[in-house]
């Protein structure tokens, strides 16, 4: 997910009082824009959607390949950019070099018309809607902001979560894959507990990792489409680990 941090500064105005409240007072837009930005967080997070965040800089230096955007030792399959209301050119033609080469892009909130040095720019907006009308199904633009779930149902369809949480929404997943193992943690910020069922992507052993007293649980060989119970203690977290011995 792009942090729209430039959108945000040339929206800043510095408050001429010591209070947050001052701030918020003067800043509508930059609080606008960073509400649209957490909304979009916390739907991708209710959906058990993991992400990463990026910088304009990293996307410009990211290397397209495979249908991925490489970053680093990371690879991605989708961007989403909330509210860009300004864009550098360099950072939508890495946006359209994704695109094109098989990846999936989604727009919340503004498109861009504002770019670093020239203020309001109609060839960004211009570049980013002949973008959506290209590859209408490789993009998506989400105009009504208060209705995120159409990100989330866009996302499913295209690129579906390789690990399905069924049980509470309140649990947030986060995944990290390495060579012949997969690392999913579970994690429970309610008040109560949470007991769901876990569908792992692969067969494999499975164990399960308590971070509070280190113990670990075996918990057997399973096949890939297997539903794994898993609980989870009020304010805390479990780690499953798949050893799928491949990948």
């Amino acid at each position: 997910m792009l942090v729209p941090e430039a959108s945000v500064w040339v929206a800043y105005t510095p408050p001429d009082g010591a209070t947050f409240g001052r701030y918020i007072q003067r800043n509508p837009d930059a609080m606008r824009i960073d509400s649209i930005f957490r909304d979009t967080c916390h739907e991708l997070l209710r959906r058990q959607r993991d992400f990463d965040t990026i910088s304009e800089q990293f996307l410009q230096q990211g290397l397209v390949r495979d249908g991925r955007l490489h970053v680093g030792p990371e690879a991605f399959r989708v961007l989403i950019l909330p509210e860009p209301r300004m864009l550098h050119p360099k950072t939508l033609a890495a946006v359209r070099s994704f695109v094109e080469a098989g990846s999936y892009a989604a727009i919340v909130g503004s498109l861009p018309f504002r770019t670093p040095g020239q203020g309001t720019d109609t060839t960004i907006t211009q570049a980013a809607k002949s973008l959506l009308a290209e590859f209408p199904q490789r993009t998506l633009h989400v105009e009504q902001i208060g209705k995120l779930t159409p990100l989330t149902n866009w996302l499913n369809a295209r690129v579906p979560n390789p690990v399905a949480w069924d049980g509470p929404e309140g649990v947030r997943l986060l995944q990290r894959q390495e060579p012949g193992r997969r690392i999913i943690l579970i994690a429970n910020p309610g008040k109560t507990p949470a007991q769901g069922w876990m569908t792992v992507p692969a067969p494999g052993q499975v164990s399960l990792w308590n971070p509070e007293t280190g113990g670990i649980e075996d918990l057997g060989a399973v096949t890939a489409g297997a539903q794994t119970t898993i609980a989870v203690p009020a304010e805390s977290a479990r780690i499953l680990v798949l050893e799928s011995g491949r990948d």
